[in-house]
């Protein structure tokens, strides 16, 4: 994962992390809002599920929601941030 940006690596860890986004297209929306490119977003989002970090989940419809998909923290902290490379999170 370390190949993206750390930009787009912080942005992706403020949207599911901490804003708790679980619609795989809201937060390509939002990520390219903030100015990343459309593709870049969904291979990045990819590898997080390849890597085990994003798991599918049948979709579920709520009031203004829409979830398709759970989060292993853990692992997506690994994956985005490394072990012990010293970045900084935003």
């Amino acid at each position: 994962m370390n190949h993206y940006s750390e930009a787009l690596r912080n942005k992706l860890h403020e949207i599911i992390g901490a804003q708790k986004i679980r619609a795989q297209e809201d937060v390509v929306d939002r990520a390219v809002a903030s100015g990343f490119e459309d593709e870049t977003v969904r291979y990045a989002l990819a590898n997080l599920f390849k890597e085990g970090a994003l798991v599918e989940r049948p979709v579920e419809l709520g009031v203004g929601k829409v979830h398709d998909f759970e989060v292993d923290e853990d692992k997506m902290e690994k994956i985005l941030f490394g072990v012990n490379e010293g970045i900084e999170k935003s």
